[in-house]
C-alpha cells in the first residue's frame, strides 16, 4: 500500500527550504565566481552589498508568486516559466537599483561585465537544474508508492472521467486514484451521454466504489486523503448536501467545477471580496503580459515603419494618382473587447462603391487595377502599423473584420466574439495556416475562428515572433485574396 511521506505534512517547511536554496544559489555563486575568477572586481564590502541587494530584490519579487507552490499543483514547465520570468524581472530591477548603489554607496563604477554575465547565467542554470533534478527524484519516489496521496472522485459524468484521465497522465503528482463514487451507470449509459473511456485512464466508470452514503462512511474511516467532487452544475443541491455531510470528516474536500464541456479561454481563479470566482472567458493580455505585448508591438512597428517608410510614400503617391479619392481608407472595426476603432488601409476600391461592406470576390468590379495588386500582396494593410503604434491593433492577432460581418457571424459561429479577447493583428495564426481573404463559405470562417482562438490560448512572445517570420514568406498571400 502506498505510504504517505514526510513531504506531505510539511509543505510549508519545504517551501521555505526551497526559497532558502534559491537565495543560497544567488549569494554562493556570486561569491565563488568573485573568489575564483574575478578576485579584483570588488572590495569584499561592495561584493556583499551587490549580492545582498540582488537576493533581497529576488525575494521581494517572488514573495507572493506561485514559484514556491506545492509541486503537486504545478507542472515543471509552468514552474520553469515562472522562474525565468521572476529571474528576468529581478535582473531588471537590480539594474536600476545598482545605479543607486554606484552613486550613494560608492561601489566601483567599472563593474566587470563578464562577471555579471557569468553570475546571472550560473544563477539561472543552477536554479533550473536542481529543480529538474529534485522533481525527477520525487517522481521516482512517488512511482515506488512513497509520498503519495489516496484520492477518490465523486461523479460519473464526462468531466469526472476527463479529470481522472488527467490525473493518470501525470503520475508525478503522486496521486493514487482509488476510483469513483456516485450513481451506478452502465457502458450503454456512457455511450448515450457521449462519454467514452479515455485511453489514458485505466478506470471503468461503471465499476464504482460505492454510492454517496458509502462515500461518507469511507471518509469517516479515513480510507483516502482527498475527495474531488466533479458533479454537473445541475446537481448543485447534491454537491451542497455532500459538502455538509463531509464536514463531519477530516478528509480534504475539493470541488472541480463542471467546466470541461465549455470552451475555456484562459480560465483562472480570482478573489472578489474574499470569495473565489472562476473566469470562463478571459484574455491573456493582463498585467505584465499586456505590457510585454505592448513593448513588442511598439519595437517591431517602429522598426518596420522606419524600414518601409520610403515604400509607404511611393504607394501613397501611386494610389492618389491612379484613381480619384483619398489614398488612405478608414473603416470601423471591432478591437479588443469589442471596442470600435478606425482601421487604416490604402484605398483599393472606387470611391463610389467602396462603402459596400460585401467582401471582395474574384474579378470584383469595385477593385481598381492597382488596388488588385495591393490586395494580392497585402500591401493595402501596411498603414495598419500606425494603428499598432496608437495601441488599437497588434502586429500579431486575429484579423479585424467589418462590423457587419461580425454581427453576421456571431449569430452563426459559437464563440466567434471570443476572438476579440486580444487586439486585432496585421497578421495572425489563421493567416499563415491558409485562412486569409474571402470567406465565401461558413466552414472557412469557422476554421479561421478556430485558429484565432488557438492563438489566444497559446500566446507567447516566441509564438508571435514565429508567426511574424512565417508571415514574411507565406502569410501575406492566399488563393482567396481578391
Amino acid at each position: 500500500m502506498p505510504k504517505q511521506g514526510a513531504l506531505q505534512s510539511n509543505e510549508a517547511l519545504f517551501s521555505a527550504i526551497h526559497r532558502i536554496i534559491d537565495l543560497f544559489v544567488i549569494v554562493g555563486s556570486g561569491w565563488l565566481l568573485s573568489d575564483w575568477g574575478y578576485p579584483l572586481v570588488f572590495k569584499t564590502t561592495h561584493l556583499f552589498i551587490v549580492l545582498f541587494s540582488y537576493s533581497f530584490i529576488f525575494y521581494l519579487t517572488t514573495i507572493f508568486s506561485p514559484l514556491y507552490n506545492s509541486w503537486r499543483s504545478e507542472t515543471v514547465v509552468s514552474e520553469l516559466k515562472n522562474l525565468v520570468f521572476y529571474w528576468l524581472l529581478s535582473l531588471v530591477l537590480f539594474r536600476f537599483g545598482i545605479d543607486y548603489l554606484l552613486i550613494n554607496v560608492n561601489v566601483e563604477k567599472n563593474i566587470n561585465l563578464e562577471f555579471a554575465l557569468f553570475w546571472q547565467l550560473t544563477i539561472i542554470t543552477l536554479m533550473v537544474s536542481y529543480r529538474v533534478l529534485l522533481r525527477y527524484i520525487l517522481r521516482q519516489i512517488r512511482a515506488n508508492g512513497l509520498n503519495s496521496r489516496k484520492i477518490v472522485i465523486v461523479g460519473t459524468g464526462k468531466s469526472a472521467t476527463q479529470f481522472a484521465a488527467k490525473i493518470n497522465a501525470n503520475s508525478g503528482l503522486g496521486f493514487n486514484l482509488l476510483g469513483f463514487y456516485g450513481e451506478q451507470v452502465t457502458n450503454e449509459d456512457l455511450h448515450k451521454s457521449g462519454v467514452e473511456k479515455n485511453k489514458e485512464s485505466s478506470y471503468e466508470i461503471s465499476d464504482l466504489l460505492g454510492d454517496y452514503e458509502s462515500l461518507i462512511f469511507d471518509a469517516k474511516n479515513k480510507n483516502f486523503d482527498r475527495i474531488y467532487i466533479v458533479l454537473p452544475l445541475c446537481q448543485q443541491y447534491q454537491t451542497t448536501e455532500l459538502i455538509n455531510k463531509l464536514s463531519d470528516t477530516t478528509v480534504r474536500v475539493y470541488i472541480i467545477p463542471d467546466l470541461f464541456t465549455f470552451e475555456l479561454l484562459h480560465s483562472k481563479i480570482e478573489n472578489v471580496v474574499g470569495i473565489p470566482s472562476i473566469s470562463i472567458y478571459s484574455s491573456p493580455m493582463q498585467g505584465v503580459q499586456s505590457l510585454i505585448k505592448r513593448i513588442e508591438d511598439i519595437v517591431l512597428s517602429v522598426i518596420i515603419i522606419v524600414f518601409i517608410s520610403p515604400f509607404l510614400l511611393v504607394l501613397f503617391g501611386l494610389v492618389k494618382t491612379l484613381s480619384p479619392g483619398p489614398a488612405i481608407f478608414k473603416q470601423v472595426r471591432y478591437g479588443m473587447d469589442g471596442k470600435r476603432f478606425k482601421v487604416y488601409k490604402f484605398r483599393t476600391m472606387d470611391m463610389s462603391k467602396e462603402q459596400n461592406i460585401v467582401q471582395a470576390t474574384r474579378n470584383d468590379p469595385r477593385v481598381t487595377r492597382f488596388g488588385k495588386y495591393l490586395r494580392a500582396h497585402s500591401l493595402d494593410e501596411l498603414p495598419q502599423f500606425f494603428n499598432v503604434l496608437k495601441g488599437q491593433m497588434s502586429i500579431v492577432g486575429p484579423r479585424p473584420h467589418a462590423v457587419d460581418h461580425n454581427e453576421e457571424y456571431r449569430q452563426l459561429i459559437q464563440g466567434y466574439m471570443l476572438r476579440h479577447k486580444m487586439k486585432p493583428g496585421i497578421t495572425g495564426w489563421a493567416q499563415i495556416n491558409g485562412f486569409r481573404g474571402e470567406t465565401d463559405t461558413l466552414d472557412k470562417m469557422e476554421n479561421r475562428v478556430k485558429f484565432d482562438l488557438e492563438y489566444i490560448k497559446k500566446w507567447s512572445v516566441l509564438f508571435d515572433l514565429y508567426i511574424v517570420v512565417i508571415s514574411c514568406f507565406k502569410g501575406f498571400k492566399g488563393k482567396d485574396v481578391y
